[in-house]
C-alpha cells in the first residue's frame, strides 16, 4: 500500500543509488520483478534499501511535512543489515543528502559504513564506558577495523592500557563528551607512573 503511495519518489532514488530500475507486476504470484531486461526476485539488499527509502518518504509526508519540522530525528538500528559492503558504504551519504532535515542515530557492525561516513560521531560504547570520536579523522576501513578490533577484543599490536584509556579521555575531551566520570579517572591516571608520552597525552586533555 504504501509503495504504490511513493512509487515514483522510491523508484528515482533507488535507481540513483543502484544504478537499477524495476517494476512490480501485480500477476506474478511467485513475487517476481521486471528489471527491464528480464525478471527476477529482488534481493535481501535490494528489499532493505528500499524498504528505508519508503519509511522515510512516509515519515517525511506525515510527519515532517505535515508538521512543518525544520529537523527530526532518524533512529536505525543496524543500518547495514542485509547490505552489502558496497552498499553499505553509500548508504548513509546518499540518505543525508537526500533527506537534509535528518537528524541521524544509527547503530551498526560496518567498518564500510563508518569509513565512509562524514560530518558526524562515532560513539563507541563497551560495558559501562563511553568514547566519541570524530569521523572525519578516519577515511579508510582499515582505520576503522584498528577501531573494530580493538572494541571486539580482536588481537593487534599489544597497547598498554593506560594508553587505551587516555585515548577515549582526549577523545571525549576533544568532542564535548566529558563527563565526571571521565575527570575521575584521569585524576586516578595522574597518580600511577607514566611515560612522556602518556603526561603529554595528559597535557593535551587538561588544555581543553
Amino acid at each position: 500500500m504504501i509503495y504504490q503511495l511513493y512509487e515514483k519518489e522510491v523508484q528515482d532514488l533507488f535507481c540513483e543509488i543502484t544504478n537499477d530500475c524495476f517494476k512490480i507486476m501485480s500477476d506474478n504470484p511467485m513475487g517476481e520483478v521486471d528489471f527491464g531486461n528480464g525478471r527476477g526476485l529482488l534481493s535481501s539488499g535490494y528489499q532493505a534499501i528500499i524498504r528505508i527509502l519508503l519509511e522515510l518518504l512516509y515519515y517525511q509526508d506525515m510527519e515532517v511535512g505535515k508538521r512543518g519540522l525544520q529537523d527530526a530525528w532518524i533512529v536505525i538500528d543496524e543500518l547495514d543489515e542485509l547490505l552489502s559492503p558496497g552498499y553499505a558504504a553509500k548508504i548513509l551519504p546518499f540518505l543525508k543528502k537526500k533527506f537534509p532535515w535528518g537528524k541521524w542515530l544509527i547503530t551498526t557492525h560496518s567498518c564500510d559504513l563508518v569509513a565512509y561516513a562524514y560530518d558526524a560521531n562515532l560513539v563507541i560504547l563497551e560495558n559501562d564506558s563511553c568514547e566519541v570520536i570524530d569521523i572525519n579523522d578516519y577515511s579508510s576501513v582499515s582505520e576503522v577495523q584498528i577501531i573494530f578490533g580493538r572494541l571486539f577484543h580482536i588481537p593487534t599490536n599489544v597497547e598498554s592500557e593506560k594508553n587505551v584509556v587516555l585515548r577515549r579521555l582526549l577523545n571525549n575531551k576533544m568532542n564535548h563528551a566529558w563527563g565526571q566520570c571521565d575527570e575521575e579517572c584521569l585524576r586516578q591516571i595522574e597518580g600511577q607512573d607514566l611515560t612522556a608520552s602518556q603526561r603529554m597525552i595528559i597535557n593535551e586533555i587538561r588544555k581543553w
